[in-house]
């Protein structure tokens, strides 16, 4: 900066107004008594970085240089402004392969665990869960959420994380089973959101899956018979959850809850824990086999008479109880 009339010490060949200053870091005195530092802001939606050099007058530090850095849009997903408090709090973190992170509102199809294998890699991605933001009611949606973070991932030893970009990787080596808890250090502190991160093999736990019904074995003979109304989503996560619904319909599930299972004894304990539709005659207890043409098999366990869904019945029940299933994945 110089007085009005004196020539010039520095031109400045470019001026960008500020919507926002976000952070100023990295403040370095130089030889010269100048003082710089790089300087966050929002620029017409995006972000963007320089490094402005000053110098002080008076007490004052005064801007007199902008040093011509690259000044990168920000990638996707980087904020402009700070959350609001309702937001903050409502945020959740789902993981996307690196090819299908969304930038706009998307449908969540399954349950929102994030289920790993060794080897894999995902990208977390903050944002709020919601049966309104995709448009027709009963679809929960998720809104990716454009916000400061500094991602970080415990234990360190099998998964590391990018602190920038989120983007979580599991160690080729990491046994079936293994959980890590992935968290997001929001706007500086202003929230920690934590997410767990399961890792399966299909060795480990061959449930994990969507698996549709063929057929239902009948009790004491064990003749195998086509169901009344198939279950067509029979859905195990790696986190120890399942749900089961005869007719899918955007998200609407029957009934849903936890399992256990010895895989060397091949049993298999399902509870119920809520659900829509929770036939009175479930049956959870039993044994499980996952064959080489990846058939599941269900024995002494009953996942209860399918729904009725004749008009004006909507919470009846049709089919005779059996003593297992058959399902396909």
């Amino acid at each position: 900066m110089t007085a009005p009339g004196e020539p010039a010490t520095h031109t400045v060949g470019y001026v960008l107004l500020r919507e926002e200053l976000l952070s100023v870091s990295d403040a370095q005195t130089h030889d010269d008594g100048r003082v710089s530092a790089e300087v966050l802001f929002a620029f017409e939606g995006e972000r963007r970085r320089a490094r402005d050099i000053f110098v002080e007058t008076e007490g004052w530090l005064l801007l007199d240089e902008m040093i011509e850095l690259p000044l990168e849009p920000a990638p996707v997903g980087t904020p402009t402004t700070s959350l609001d408090e309702a937001t903050l709090q409502g945020l959740s973190i789902l993981g996307f392969a690196p090819e299908y992170v969304p930038s706009e509102p998307w449908m969540v199809a399954g349950g929102t665990a994030i289920s790993m294998r060794p080897g894999d890699t995902r990208v977390l991605v903050l944002g709020v869960l919601d049966f309104d933001g995709c448009g027709p009611i009963g679809f929960l949606c998720f809104i990716p959420v454009a916000v400061s973070a500094g991602w970080s991932v415990a234990p360190i030893n099998g998964a590391s994380i990018d602190p920038n970009s989120g983007l979580l990787t599991i160690d080729a080596m990491v046994p079936s089973g293994s959980v890590f808890t992935a968290r997001a250090d929001v706007e500086g502190g202003r929230r920690h959101v934590a997410a767990d991160v399961y890792v399966y093999t299909p060795e480990g736990n061959p449930l994990v899956g969507l698996w549709r019904e063929e057929a239902q074995v009948a009790c004491g003979t064990r003749a195998e018979s086509d169901p009344t109304l198939a279950i067509e989503e029979l859905n195990f996560d790696a986190d120890g959850t399942f749900a089961v619904t005869w007719v899918p319909f955007e998200s609407y599930v029957d009934y849903w809850g936890t399992y256990t299972f010895d895989l060397e004894r091949g049993t298999l304990e399902l509870t119920v824990t809520g659900g829509n539709h929770i036939p009175p005659d479930v049956d959870g207890e039993g044994r499980f086999t996952v064959d080489a043409t990846r058939r599941l098999n269900l024995t002494d366990i009953w996942l209860g008479a399918s729904p009725q869904r004749d008009p004006g019945t909507p919470s009846a029940s049709s089919g005779p109880a059996n003593c297992g299933h058959r399902f396909a994945g």
